[in-house]
């Protein structure tokens, strides 16, 4: 079974907080809602930034942030 569920065209990947992914930019949801946040990982462990995000603790899925190349 994977971890990662695909959803339209965007493909969510279970959070696990003592496998964090890299440092950078998401999306993430706690199960209901989306926000876009941002992943440091500290000292004391990963945490999730953003404005709308859920805490850290609450977070369930996350997803990498894909956008489409533009072309000039």
């Amino acid at each position: 079974m994977s971890n990662e569920q695909q959803q339209g065209s965007i493909t969510w990947i279970k959070y696990d907080r003592e496998n964090p992914p890299e440092e950078g930019d998401y999306l993430v949801t706690a199960g209901s809602d989306v926000s876009e946040a941002q992943l440091l990982v500290l000292s004391n462990g990963p945490w999730f930034i953003g404005a709308m995000a859920p805490p850290d603790k609450q977070i369930t899925h996350y997803a990498h942030i894909n956008l489409p190349e533009v072309q000039a």
